[in-house]
């Protein structure tokens, strides 16, 4: 679906782009009546512009689904992840109550928010844990506690197809802690970004049983954590959970010589399917911060070495950062891009789809990683075979893509009211509920950047 009020490449009518149209259906093709007003956007200062660009997106949220029309599911979860973040990393609650809102109708349609693709229901894992009232350190809407619960459930649903140890492949490769890509009974293939998910996954809910466990959180959320079994030893097995999994990507999908992680393991022809997007790179990185950072909040829970291991992972994690910001194929003149995935020479900007948004998974997960580096360093925090010089340096790099990357979309790549096209280097060309919803990575970093 083509973002409301911009040119819809499938009816000549150019509407007013001050004006917001109604959600549209895949099948209503009628232009419906005009009605809610544009956001407006008082100054230029980054929060102005910043929140313009969310509200403009959740213009075209339907309210009977709670999903953004002309999303996916999965890249709904990713929005309002996009958007929790940036609330949480600019200390707003702004959008906060919207996002509850509108998960709560999702839950309410899709128990748990689980569906039969794992990945897809582990973007809302992470997005309900970002949500969790221990999770965040702004006030959440009231109620907000129970995610926990869903979060849960939803691990008890992923843990049926995280294949147990002794999996091996039609090769006879070690494949436990793999997770399957779907949760169909005749699914043969595990990928990275299922699996890198899993591993983000059980390392935060580790850090948010962490956190009820030492702040002496009381009420409603540290009983659901109790209930869940989410104290204690339980933190302890997520942890290792999150780093066998890990291990499989870099067993089996890792390039040592690119640093870049490959999408698909196909378990009955051994086959790795080697398409290298962004974001499996991506959120192998977040992966990798957040092991070590659940190792570190959880203390003395951990021996020797476990501690290595995070160690280890948190390396990995910036040799892949510090290729990424140099990849000529996902970088142009310091711009995030990743042309070859979504580019103007391979698609049409009217295009509603998925890659769109690859490359915002980078960018969000090198904010994680960013943030993490500058608290590791103001804390005088140690990794072996790292230097405090080599994480300023990294911090540096990515600060400086992340800048530059906005300051293209601000110069090449919107109408100046709050629209946003597909091509960050510009021309704006048209904007997409997908190309709208990539530039919300992009906003909710540069907020954690500049507080």
């Amino acid at each position: 679906m083509v973002l409301r009020a911009i040119h819809n490449a499938f009816n000549p009518i150019l509407h007013d782009p001050r004006i917001a149209e109604p959600a549209q259906s895949a099948s209503d093709t009628a232009t419906p009546p005009i009605s809610t007003p544009w956001p407006h956007r008082p100054d230029e200062t980054l929060p102005a512009i910043t929140q313009q660009a969310i509200s403009v997106l959740l213009l075209s949220t339907d309210p009977h689904s709670g999903q953004i029309s002309g999303l996916g599911y999965w890249q709904t979860a990713n929005a309002y992840s996009a958007i929790a973040l940036h609330d949480i990393w600019s200390s707003s609650c702004s959008n906060l109550p919207s996002m509850h809102k509108n998960l709560r109708t999702i839950l309410s349609r899709n128990p748990h928010c689980i569906n039969n693709f794992n990945d897809d229901t582990l973007w809302y894992a992470h997005l309900l844990l970002l949500l969790s009232a221990p999770s965040s350190p702004l006030p959440s809407a009231i109620g907000s506690n129970d995610y926990l619960t869903h979060c849960h459930e939803i691990h008890k649903h992923i843990s049926r197809f995280v294949l147990p140890p002794g999996t091996r492949d039609v090769q006879g490769r070690d494949v436990s802690a793999s997770v399957l890509w779907k949760s169909d009974n005749d699914c043969r293939e595990v990928n990275s970004i299922t699996t890198s998910l899993w591993a983000e996954f059980c390392a935060r809910l580790a850090c948010a049983a962490s956190s009820q466990d030492t702040e002496g959180r009381e009420g409603e959320g540290r009983d659901a954590a109790r209930e869940g079994g989410w104290e204690g030893d339980r933190a302890v097995r997520l942890v290792e959970q999150a780093m066998a999994s890990l291990d499989f990507v870099f067993r089996y999908l890792y390039d040592r010589d690119e640093d870049v992680v490959y999408d698909t393991l196909k378990l009955e022809t051994g086959e790795v399917v080697r398409w290298c997007f962004s974001y499996t790179t991506g959120q192998t990185i977040a992966g990798c911060v957040a092991v070590h950072e659940a190792v570190r909040a959880l203390g003395g829970k951990f021996g020797d070495e476990r501690r290595r291991k995070a160690n280890e992972f948190l390396v990995l994690a910036m040799r892949m950062a510090g290729k990424t910001v140099r990849r000529r194929e996902w970088i142009q003149d310091g711009v995030v891009v990743e042309y070859g995935a979504y580019g103007p020479e391979n698609h049409k900007a009217w295009e509603n789809d998925d890659a769109v948004g690859f490359k915002s998974v980078l960018v969000r997960s090198l904010g994680k990683l960013w943030k993490y580096l500058r608290k590791m360093t103001e804390e005088d925090g140690r990794v072996e075979g790292v230097g405090p010089r080599e994480m300023v340096d990294l911090c540096d790099d990515i600060d400086r893509i992340v800048r530059r990357t906005y300051g293209s979309l601000q110069t090449n790549c919107t109408n100046g009211i709050g629209q946003y096209g597909p091509w960050w280097t510009g021309p704006m060309d048209m904007s997409t509920c997908h190309s709208q919803m990539a530039v919300l990575d992009v906003m909710a970093v540069m907020r954690l950047m500049i507080e």
